[in-house]
Order: C-alpha cells, then structure tokens, then sequence
C-alpha cells in the first residue's frame, strides 16, 4: 500500500472540507441567512370585520340559549360557528 497517495488523498479531501466549512460559516453569517421573525400575522381589517361579526354571532347564539334554559355548553363555539359561514 502507497501510503504517501493516500496521504496526499486524505489532505486533499481536508482541504475540500475546509473550504465548505468557511463557505458555509461565511453564509451563516451573513444577513440573507437570518430566519424571518416568528409570530402571529397581522390581520386586516376585513378579517377583523369578519372574525368580529362571528364572535358576536357566537354570543348572541349563547345569551338566547341561555335565556331559554338550554344550557350553553351544548351551543356550537366561535369555531363550530365559523364552520356554517364559510
């Protein structure tokens, strides 16, 4: 076995590694590899319109059944009520 090519072999395959390596940490490091920030999205005002008018609904729905005497765990929630506008 030639073991001075199988050196040369491995240490350029080192140097190969290397070269990813500090490419990759360059890219990590740079602004475009930052993560978009996380969090809730922003609604707009239609939405807000429309996610206002169900919770009212859903309200308006639990405040008669409750008048009624029916009790208010058996009416649909906001997203059993959302489900039938849709």
């Amino acid at each position: 076995m030639d073991y001075t090519s199988l050196i040369a072999t491995l240490q350029e395959h080192l140097r190969a590694v290397e070269r990813t390596i500090a490419k990759l940490e360059e890219e990590a490091h740079s602004p475009q590899a930052t993560l978009p920030k996380r969090g809730r999205k922003a609604m707009g005002a239609a939405e807000r319109r429309q996610v206002s008018a169900r919770i009212k609904r859903y309200w308006a729905r639990r405040r008669a059944a409750e008048s009624n005497g029916t009790p208010a765990a058996a009416s649909a929630g906001p997203q059993g009520d959302a489900a039938c506008d849709r």
